[in-house]
């Protein structure tokens, strides 16, 4: 007779394979009604899993295909013969128009067969609503925006080396350029995330100052080319009286933070041969530099606090927020100088022509230096784990991709109402069209996804826009090409192994906030050798030198 101890055991085991039966049946219930690919038939389990499965971390190509499913056309229009639903999460461009509604989504859609579901997140929640992605595991099929750093998610992403070959003839021609080669590159070595949005030429750089070409005018005042002669310029500005108001409300220069985007001082360190970047490091020959242990970081900080000190320095550069910076001066005759994208943004459209573009200021020593924006897009468009038709979607991006009128459709416009093709292969905007009341990035990212589309907009396009004479003259782009003889760059576009990226993100949390402030402490109250020796031995207790070999490493590794 069976004891009971032993058929315990036998009935446990039974019902433990009952009940892991049952669990598998429902996973596999599940897992075919989630993924990608929501308006598709359901595929046999038996067939095997599609291209781009993921075990451990790795992409798995198994026999059965897109194609020999019937619903995938591995060449033409349409790329699927029925409709299939699948899930966008996108940087959210416009309040009033959203994505589904933009004419070329509709126009794609109609071609391809493929719908997108978009989820818009705006700006400021993008990084939080993309971490909770990734930390949950409940993925779209795809992240249809920048901003996703391959190295610590590349897992997350499909490789896409043997979908590019097979099925993006496009995207390979993206490849040929070596920036693109080496920098999509995630630390495996295999390519997760594809690029899109701005490689314009005006994204070199931010960061412009502009003087008050009225002023100047007015007081019978040169163009400042050198530090002392700016010096000047500011001096005679405060005490002269240039808006002719009688009034002593002028504001020499003005600037908002240091690191900030476009209207940051960082690029006032160029002239003493530094340059204090958003990862307070710049290139020196295949050299990473840390800005803030170099002399001539020591030497900016005592001309800029001299500056500040006599009033020449907007008293509130470094704590008046965005907002307040934006409307302070808004059609008031008060500013003398300003960084920000463009002068108007600062003192409004009627002041905006008062201002000229400075060329990068010389230093006593003679040095020139302006920071050079990395440009390169390495990322923008990643497909996911959660995708269970990634042939179809690596499709739709080669599509989107596949010639200029398609990227000035997702990034630029509608055709014939912001932009026009004119003679031989050439392109023109229209901004005619634009309404008076609307400014040229909120009309752009009304019809389009702007700076954030999932197509990539490439310097090299813009050889191919011809400027309309109805267009104001660009004033930033001139002002850029103006600078790039005194442009540097900063580290290198591409993916660090995910350990030192997270290790560099912990460094740099206290050594950004100690900077910040010892950079506004140093400007306001000054600075002298006894300060400069804490400040040195700060940024050891900081573990600046880590910080720097890190940095060096990932210099290297690309360059092999």
């Amino acid at each position: 007779m069976m004891s009971l101890e032993h058929k315990s055991k036998e009935d446990f085991l039974m019902n433990a394979k009952k009940g892991l039966a049952k669990l598998t049946v429902l996973f596999l219930v599940l897992g075919l009604l989630s993924g990608c690919g929501k308006g598709a038939k359901p595929s046999n389990p038996d067939e095997g899993s599609q291209n781009g499965t993921t075990t451990n971390g790795t992409t798995t190509n198994n026999s059965t295909t897109a194609e020999e499913k019937g619903n995938f056309n591995a060449t033409g229009l349409p790329i699927l013969n029925e409709p299939e639903e699948f899930t966008f999460m996108v940087m959210q461009q416009s309040t009033t128009h959203p994505a589904e509604n933009k004419p070329i989504v509709k126009e794609t859609e109609e071609a391809t067969n493929i719908k997108i579901n978009w989820i818009e997140v705006p700006q400021s929640s993008w990084k939080e609503k993309t971490n909770i992605a990734f930390a949950s595991g409940d993925l779209p099929d795809v992240f249809a925006s920048g901003g996703i750093d391959t190295a610590l998610h590349y897992e997350q992403f499909l490789i896409l080396d043997d979908l590019i070959e097979q099925y993006a003839p496009n995207v390979q021609k993206i490849l040929e350029d070596p920036r693109y080669a080496q920098g999509l590159k995630a630390p495996d070595g295999k390519i997760h995330q594809l690029p899109g949005g701005d490689e314009a030429f005006n994204n070199q750089m931010d960061k412009t100052l502009w003087i008050n070409q009225a002023w100047l005018d007015t007081l019978g005042l040169k163009m400042p080319t050198t530090t002392d002669e700016f010096y000047d310029v500011l001096k005679a500005f405060k005490e002269k009286d240039p808006n002719g108001n009688g009034k002593a409300d002028e504001i020499p220069l003005t600037f908002q933070g240091i690191t900030t985007w476009a209207t940051g001082m960082s690029n006032l360190f160029g002239p003493f041969g530094v340059l204090e970047t958003g990862s307070h490091v710049f290139m020196d020959g295949d050299k990473v530099v840390f800005a803030a242990r170099e002399q001539g970081y020591y030497d900016a900080l005592q001309w800029m606090h001299k500056l500040f000190k006599e009033g020449l320095i907007d008293q509130e550069a470094f704590s008046h927020s965005a907002e307040q910076y934006g409307s302070k001066a808004k059609g008031k005759d008060i500013i003398g100088a300003t960084v920000n994208w463009r002068p108007d943004v600062t003192v409004g459209p009627e002041l905006g022509d008062n201002y000229t573009h400075v060329v990068p200021l010389k230093g006593p020593e003679g040095k020139q230096m302006v920071s050079l924006n990395n440009i390169v897009r390495t990322s923008g468009f990643g497909i996911t784990t959660a995708c269970k038709n990634p042939e179809a979607l690596i499709r739709w991006y080669d599509y989107i991709n596949s010639s200029m009128e398609m990227t000035l459709k997702w990034s630029r416009g509608v055709e014939n109402e912001h932009w026009k093709k004119v003679e031989g292969d050439k392109f023109m905007f229209t901004p005619e069209n634009r309404p008076a009341d609307v400014n040229a990035g909120e009309w752009k990212n009304n019809f389009t996804f702007g700076g954030q589309s999932p197509s990539l907009w490439t310097i090299t396009m813009e050889d191919r826009i011809v400027p309309n004479p109805n267009s104001p003259k660009d004033i930033k782009k001139a002002a850029i090409t103006e600078s790039l003889p005194y442009a540097i760059p900063g580290l290198p576009a591409g993916s660090d192994t995910p350990e030192n990226t997270e290790r560099k993100s912990m460094l740099s949390a206290d050594i950004d906030t100690y900077i910040t402030k010892f950079i506004a402490t140093s400007v306001i109250n000054g600075i002298d050798e006894q300060k400069w020796e804490a400040h040195l031995k700060a940024l050891k207790d900081l573990r600046v030198d880590e910080y720097v070999e890190i940095s060096q490493e990932y210099v290297d590794r690309l360059a092999k």
